[in-house]
């Protein structure tokens, strides 16, 4: 068992059928920033490919009450970009965003029609991978789908596996069974808690 396109639709309300993520990594990203949010970030602010979500937080904050349409859209561009950096496609620093997916976000019809919960699972299972390598000490991705997902999969007890714990817990058995070497089970409650 593992998360898959239908969990990502059902958990994540992300569209899974559609076009296929696929762009170049490799931009004038001061430029396209311009272009589309109609600010260049400051240098220090601009680390390669990827731009500080503080700096986009705090000027794309607040809407102007006099917007036009264009202004409408750069900061909803902007909204949008710090969502997606700040989880579907989060990085281990949780303080910057890729700027890969603003030339997505240039067309709106155009970006309702890509397949966004595909490159989410396909991003979550790359961090995955590498937070497996012995010397990661972090992840990143969209950890909420790993949770809302491990949480639906313990609704069936009969698929998962037993959790049992390692160490003795306080009051989780009664009293005759204290000194029993076997594992003792995990106390109940919300499976938040567990």
């Amino acid at each position: 068992m593992t998360i898959t396109l239908q969990d990502v639709s059902v958990m994540l309300g992300l569209p899974i059928d559609g076009e296929v993520l696929v762009g170049s990594t490799d931009s004038n990203w001061s430029e396209l920033c311009l272009q589309l949010l109609g600010v260049s970030p400051p240098p220090n602010k601009l680390d390669g490919s990827h731009l500080n979500m503080k700096w986009l937080q705090d000027t794309f904050g607040v809407l102007p009450d006099d917007a036009n349409e264009v202004i409408v859209q750069r900061y909803t561009r902007a909204y949008i970009l710090e969502l997606l950096g700040g989880s579907y496609f989060a990085d281990k620093s949780r303080k910057k965003v890729h700027l890969m997916f603003l030339p997505f976000l240039e067309d709106f019809d155009a970006a309702g029609r890509y397949s966004w919960g595909s490159a989410a699972l396909a991003w979550l299972y790359r961090e995955l991978c590498r937070a497996t390598n012995p010397n990661s000490c972090d992840i990143a991705s969209a950890l909420i789908l790993v949770q809302l997902w491990a949480w639906a999969w313990s609704r069936f007890p009969h698929i998962s596996p037993a959790i049992k714990s390692i160490q003795p817990i306080d009051n989780a058995v009664d009293d005759a069974n204290a000194d029993a070497d076997a594992d003792q089970p995990l106390p109940g409650g919300p499976y938040g808690t567990r």
